[in-house]
C-alpha cells in the first residue's frame, strides 16, 4: 500500500510557481512516478479527496485501486485543558489580556499558507485584536513592512517557529489558513483538537472534516472581505465553551488511534486481496 502524504510533486510545483526544478524537486518528480506507476502498487491511499483527484489526473490510477483516509491529530498533545497554564504563562509574557481577541496565523512557508490574505484581512478588522503569526520564512522581513504599511504591525507578534504549537492554538480564539495549495493541512485539526474555530480556503483539503458549527471556508483565497467575515464571526465567539467542545469533538474522531486502525484494517483489505487473487 503506497500512502500519499500530500498531492503530487507536479501540483505542489505548479502552485509554488518554479519556473526551473532543481535537483530536489526533479528526485522527487523521478519517485513519484516510478512509485505510481502502473503495477508499482498493490493500492494508494491519499489523505484528502483533494489530493486524490490530483493523482488521477496525473497517474490515471483506476477508482478500484485508490481510498482516502483523512490525517491524524495527537489529541493528548493537543489538548487545551492539559496546557492551559503553560498557555497562560505565554499569554502573559506576550501581555496579551484577557479582553483582547486572539487570532493565530501558523506555518512554514507564507505565501503558500496565505500570511498576505491574512494581514489584509486583519486590517480591515474593527475590534480590539491582535494576530500572533508563529513559524518561518525567507522573506520574513517582507511580511513585516507589509504590516507596517496595513497599520497593523503593532498588533502583530511575529514569534518565529515553535515546537510547541498546541500551545500557540490553546491561546488562539481562531486559527486562519486562507491557503493557496493545501493537499490536506494538519493544523487545521490540531487547532480543533485545542477547541479553536478555523478559517480556511477551499483550497485547504482538510475542509473536507469540516461543519459551519466550527470554521468557515471561503470560497477564494484573496477573497478578503469574507475571510475577514469569518475572522470577525469566531472572534465574537470568544470563550464559548460550547464552541470549543465541538471543535474538540470533531477533533476526537480523527485520533491518531481512529485514523492509524483505519489504515491498518486497509493494509489488511489489500493483502488480503492480494492472496485471494494469487489463489
Amino acid at each position: 500500500m503506497l500512502r500519499i502524504g500530500g498531492g503530487t510533486a507536479l501540483h505542489h510545483l505548479k502552485y509554488v510557481k518554479r519556473s526551473k526544478l532543481n535537483l530536489k524537486n526533479k528526485i522527487a518528480v523521478k519517485i513519484e512516478k516510478k512509485a505510481m506507476a502502473a503495477g508499482a502498487y498493490q493500492h494508494i491511499v491519499t489523505n484528502s479527496y483533494k489530493s486524490a483527484e490530483e493523482v488521477v489526473e496525473v497517474y490515471q490510477v483506476p477508482a478500484n485501486k485508490m481510498s482516502v483516509i483523512h490525517n491524524f491529530v495527537d489529541t493528548h498533545r493537543f489538548d487545551r485543558k492539559r496546557v492551559s497554564s503553560e498557555a497562560q504563562l505565554v499569554r502573559s509574557e506576550l501581555a496579551i489580556d484577557h479582553q483582547k481577541k486572539v487570532f493565530l496565523f501558523l506555518g512554514t512557508g507564507y505565501e503558500r499558507k496565505g500570511l498576505k490574505q491574512t494581514l489584509e484581512a486583519f486590517s480591515k478588522l474593527d475590534i480590539n485584536a491582535c494576530l500572533l503569526i508563529v513559524g518561518r520564512d525567507s522573506h520574513l522581513d517582507d511580511y513585516k513592512k507589509m504590516a507596517e504599511n496595513l497599520g497593523v504591525f503593532e498588533s502583530c507578534k511575529f514569534l518565529g517557529e515553535s515546537n510547541k504549537p498546541e500551545i500557540y492554538f490553546s491561546i488562539a480564539d481562531c486559527y486562519v489558513l486562507p491557503a493557496l495549495y493545501e493537499p490536506f493541512g494538519f493544523t487545521v485539526i490540531e487547532a480543533l483538537a485545542c477547541g479553536t474555530p478555523v478559517v480556511t480556503s477551499y483550497n485547504c483539503g482538510a475542509k473536507e472534516v469540516l461543519n459551519s458549527s466550527i470554521a468557515t471556508v471561503i470560497d477564494q483565497s484573496n477573497d478578503i472581505d469574507q475571510l475577514a467575515a469569518g475572522m470577525t464571526k469566531w472572534a465574537e465567539m470568544k470563550g464559548n465553551d460550547s464552541l470549543q467542545k465541538q471543535c474538540r469533538e470533531l477533533a476526537l474522531t480523527l485520533d491518531v488511534e481512529v485514523i492509524m486502525g483505519k489504515n491498518y484494517q486497509q493494509i489488511l483489505s489489500i493483502h488480503h486481496s492480494k492472496n485471494n487473487a494469487n489463489d
